[in-house]
């Protein structure tokens, strides 16, 4: 709905991209009243949660491979919530604000500093995985094949959420007001399906 009223509905219309359009309401029952949330903030608050809820598991999962590390998991679990929280602040700054001019103007460094932690994240996560994982390469050939597997969907898995955060980074310093960097960052919830 957020590409066909920027792209479709307003072709001759450049001035609204400047705008952050309320196309697609979603309402979360709250206990006094109903916060209106467009998809925007809805696609991002529902990006954080899922990539929170992945992350947490791999920090789980690096938790048991470690042998209980907990300064390892400690430090991921730090950044999973630290990256949440000033996701979380972003997403409710779009509520109050209305262009993208003045968003930009004033928590453009909040967004950096985002996705340069969730860009940490993803690196830390991999590597931990991948040092963890290649001790398991013993025993029967089976074993060894499907840790090799294994052992190349954590690269890619990290190395293509990454990539696409430093692009999206590389997109919103270099380029602000032409919005690749919101289109590329709308894919970023895509990542974790591979």
């Amino acid at each position: 709905m957020t590409i066909w009223e920027y792209v479709g509905r307003n072709f001759t219309n450049p001035a609204k991209l400047q705008e952050i359009v309320p196309s697609y309401s979603v309402r979360i029952p709250l206990p006094s009243s109903s916060l209106l949330l467009t998809e925007e903030q809805a696609t991002i608050i529902l990006t954080l949660i899922a990539t929170l809820n992945v992350n947490l598991f791999y920090a789980w999962r690096i938790h048991k491979m470690s042998k209980h590390n907990w300064w390892l998991t400690g430090f991921i679990c730090m950044l999973c919530l630290t990256r949440t929280a000033l996701g979380l602040f972003t997403a409710a700054q779009t509520i109050t604000l209305e262009d993208w001019e003045t968003f930009n103007m004033h928590f453009k460094a909040c967004k950096v500093a985002a996705w340069s932690i969730s860009a940490a994240t993803d690196a830390v996560i991999s590597l931990a995985r991948y040092y963890y994982l290649r001790d398991l390469k013993q025993g029967y050939s089976a074993t060894r094949e499907l840790v090799d597997v294994t052992v190349i969907f954590t690269i890619n898995d990290g190395l293509i959420t990454c990539v696409t955060i430093i692009v999206v980074l590389a997109c919103l310093l270099t380029m602000p007001t032409n919005f690749i960097w919101m289109g590329i960052f709308f894919l970023l919830a895509k990542c974790g399906c591979f």
